[in-house]
């Protein structure tokens, strides 16, 4: 009797042609070859790198400052990059005295002058001031604050060509300066206050879960500090209700750092965690007195843009999450159809082996007529096997690929570029990178992209879901006036 021979990677050959063959292995496994590794039950999803750009510079000391100025003017944006970006963890500033202004406004004046740069704009409170190549001179930088100048100097080469930074300048508290150096060669330095505060107010893990329905705070050879619990706490607040939906009783676990040195955090799936779970490293929070995300006025720490990139890949991933569920439930039901399929193979295998022996015509038609029956029904089991295992590769396929939302996010114009350039690695950390920064500074999205910022502000993200959440619903508050009736006598 011939048998369904399992291949190395763990397919089952289906036989669906000719006499009853038995299965040699009920249990198929979830897929083979780059299936495997795509639709395992164990799975994990990077987060971007901690350092990108420079690194944090906390002693910087004037004379570097001074390379950096020179060194960043020396070249214009003589070859513009494709689009704006947006350039994370740019190096803190020192506070500089006044006898350092004119070095600073001596070097933006004379790239006006020579074309590496063709504008220079301060925007502050008390209004705009531009200053353009037709003026270059020294005297029209006089009034821009020594921190403006400091900014600009830092983004004016043409290796910042495109680039959008969130410096801070100086300590205790520091001052925030967002600078645009657009493609088109111009700066634009916007000055701000200082850098956001983490939220007030009650952070226990059970306070976080009653206010935005998430799971457990599960400390992992690291306690989850009050300062880890509020970072938390603000960036779950900037997120809307639906969103919040997709992060019903999800876990979020604090562990020590990786072992590379260069992860924050990452979003794992794993046999143990229902709807995954979102892991929060020692990196996630290490820079937050130094690098800040959003507009110079409401500027947040880094580790709000890290928790928020790592909830951008849990929303994603949900339809990832929901079509594994299928496939296990599928995969479940194919094995108990080839558990059927073999007791129907010895039943018949029985009825073949005494059918030509007995004496009787009568019991011979009788055993015939039970055999064609029973080979009806092992054909419709062996047709129902061979639907459930398309299905089943189709189902890998989909866990294979990119989750729906991404795909939508990546059909739209310039996503594939960024909006950082870490963003650029694949389009599931563009998609977890734009939803971070859409949420701390639209503005920047909007520079980078108008269509990927559109597209988050008409929550499209969330419409693009195959498998979108229950919206959150709690039960009517009980009222402590409510009135006491009395039955009637």
């Amino acid at each position: 009797m011939a048998r369904l021979e399992r291949t190395p990677s763990g397919r089952v050959l289906a036989d669906l042609s000719g006499r009853p063959v038995r299965v040699h292995d009920a249990n198929v496994r979830r897929a083979s070859g780059k299936r495997a590794e795509a639709g395992r039950t164990e799975r994990g999803v990077e987060l971007s790198s901690v350092s990108h750009g420079k690194p944090a510079r906390p002693g910087l000391t004037w004379g570097l400052a001074c390379t950096l100025v020179s060194l960043s003017l020396a070249t214009g944006c003589a070859t513009p990059g494709p689009v704006n970006y947006y350039a994370k963890d740019p190096p803190a500033l020192p506070t500089l005295g006044e006898e350092y202004r004119l070095t600073l406004i001596d070097e933006l004046a004379a790239g006006l002058v020579e074309g590496r740069i063709q504008l220079v704009e301060l925007i502050e409170d008390r209004g705009t001031r531009r200053v353009s190549p037709i003026q270059g001179r020294s005297a029209d930088f006089e009034q821009f604050p020594l921190a403006a100048l400091q900014a600009a100097s830092l983004a004016a080469g043409s290796e910042s060509c495109g680039a959008e930074l969130d410096v801070l300048v100086g300590t205790e508290p520091g001052v925030m300066v967002k600078v645009r150096h657009d493609v088109d060669e111009s700066l634009h330095v916007l000055m701000g206050r200082a850098p956001m505060a983490l939220r007030e107010g009650e952070h226990s893990a059970v306070a976080l879960k009653h206010e935005f329905g998430i799971g457990p705070l599960i400390d992992h050879g690291v306690a989850w500090s009050d300062a880890d619990r509020r970072a938390l706490g603000t960036a779950l607040a900037l997120l809307d209700r639906e969103e919040l939906a997709y992060l019903h009783d999800l876990p979020f676990v604090r562990m020590a750092g990786a072992e590379d040195g260069e992860h924050a955090g990452f979003f794992h799936v794993g046999q143990g965690a229902e709807g995954g779970r979102i892991i929060l490293l020692d990196l996630a929070f290490g820079s937050d007195g130094q690098h800040f995300v959003g507009p110079p006025e409401r500027a947040y720490p880094r580790s709000i843009f890290v928790i928020l990139h790592e909830i951008g890949h849990a929303v994603a991933e949900l339809d990832r999450i929901m079509l594994i569920a299928i496939f296990e439930r599928d995969r479940a039901r194919y094995n108990d159809a080839v558990v059927v399929a073999n007791q129907y193979v010895d039943a018949l295998n029985v009825r073949y082996a005494v059918v030509d022996r007995l004496a009787k015509s009568r019991d011979r038609l009788t055993v015939k007529r039970d055999i064609r029956t029973l080979e009806k029904e092992y054909r419709r089991i062996k047709r129902i096997m061979r639907d459930a295992k398309k299905r089943l590769e189709d189902l890998s396929d989909k866990i294979q690929g990119p989750p729906p939302m991404t795909v939508a996010y990546g059909a739209l114009a310039n996503a594939k570029l960024g909006p950082t350039h870490y963003g650029r690695t694949s389009i599931d950390e563009g998609f977890a990178e734009a939803f971070a920064l859409y949420h701390l500074d639209p503005t920047s999205i909007e520079r980078f992209s108008p269509e990927v910022h559109a597209w988050f502000a008409g929550d499209h993200h969330l419409a693009a879901a195959l498998y979108p959440p229950l919206d959150a619903f709690e039960p009517p508050p009980r009222s402590s006036a409510a009135p006491h009736t009395r039955s009637e006598p």
